[in-house]
């Protein structure tokens, strides 16, 4: 790979990426659910040297920045000189208007990418969280509980009793209390030694691998032209805008092949014990557990062995179809 030639300010970053380890370890952990803040305190246990260099610690922010780089996708920061090429917002662009892509530096395919961009600008961190995540309870099994006293299972809603976590049905009133640890000690017994999985979506041929791209760019457009007064700039907006909506055009008329294809992000039990918070051992859990059913129980003094009675589990199927090696799997 020769930095020489990238942009000055390309070549500095790439080659602080590569010798930072911003690869698709590190990008694969935010899509499968990981915080940011954990992926920095890995970087920092393993001793990788950040931008600055060997010593400084890496934190939120520089990790961050690392991700959301164009480059990642392949992307080249561009500021253009007095050579005619396109300007794009930072980044290179062709006459379309759309990304100059280099394969060759990319990290990931920029749709991954975009995808990564989702999950990092998720709610986090308990700030606008969704209610089942943002409450004092546990939100570990949120979505994830049935109750099993009907034709079709009802989903059971999560509240607290004496300040323990508790799981009512809004039908039939069920309720059962305290066994969110018995599922984690079952999943755990059921996950030891699994490599957790994710399904990656690619779109790998045709017209349709572009349309993406083009909402990206048709949004960006949409918003300058109403930061423009001059009226030959705003001319020059619409008619970039106008041929982007052929291209769309052309793109939804003739959509990609869709690939489906599985890939290893790790242990089950490594990523559990790294996790940080409810919103990323939710994440974890939910790739190996469909969902749990609860059901009435007997009557007479309430044990853990009793409450395990109650529950009946679907596990994900890739729990016991994929290799448990994620090396030799790939």
């Amino acid at each position: 790979m020769r930095l020489g030639s990238l942009t000055p300010h390309a070549a500095t970053f790439l080659d602080a990426a590569v010798r930072a380890g911003v690869n698709i370890v590190v990008a694969g952990a935010t899509l499968a659910g990981r915080s940011i803040y954990s992926t920095a305190q890995w970087l920092s246990e393993a001793s990788v040297p950040t931008p600055s260099g060997a010593g400084a610690t890496w934190g939120h922010a520089t990790v961050e920045r690392l991700l959301r780089h164009p480059l990642v996708a392949g992307m080249v920061p561009f500021n253009p000189g007095r050579d005619g090429k396109v300007r794009g917002d930072g980044v290179l662009r062709g006459k379309d208007g759309l990304p100059v892509v280099r394969d060759d530096l990319a990290v990931m395919p920029v749709a991954r990418w975009r995808a990564m961009l989702a999950a990092l600008d998720a709610p986090q961190d308990g700030k606008n969280l969704p209610r089942a995540l943002a409450a004092k309870s546990s939100g570990v099994l949120s979505g994830l509980v049935l109750c099993g006293e009907h034709d079709e299972p009802v989903r059971m809603y999560r509240g607290v009793r004496n300040g323990n976590t508790m799981y009512s049905c809004p039908e039939c009133h069920q309720a059962m209390i305290n066994f969110e640890h018995i599922v984690v000690e079952d999943f755990l017994a059921r996950a030891s030694g699994q490599a957790r999985w994710k399904v990656v979506e690619e779109v790998f041929e045709g017209p349709g691998v572009l349309l993406p791209e083009i909402e990206v760019r048709l949004a960006e457009l949409g918003e300058a032209i109403t930061r423009k007064r001059d009226r030959d700039k705003r001319t020059t907006l619409l008619d970039q805008i106008d041929a982007l909506q052929e291209l769309k055009a052309d793109a939804e008329a003739a959509p990609g092949q869709v690939r489906y294809e599985s890939e290893p992000v790790g242990y089950f039990e490594d990523d559990w014990a790294a996790a940080t918070d409810d919103a990323e051992r939710r994440a974890i859990i939910g790739d190996a557990l469909v969902s749990v059913t609860v059901r009435r129980g007997s009557r007479g003094r309430t044990t853990d062995d009793k409450r395990r009675e109650r529950l009946e589990y679907a596990w994900a199927p890739g729990l016991v179809q994929y290799p448990q090696d994620p090396e030799s799997a790939a």
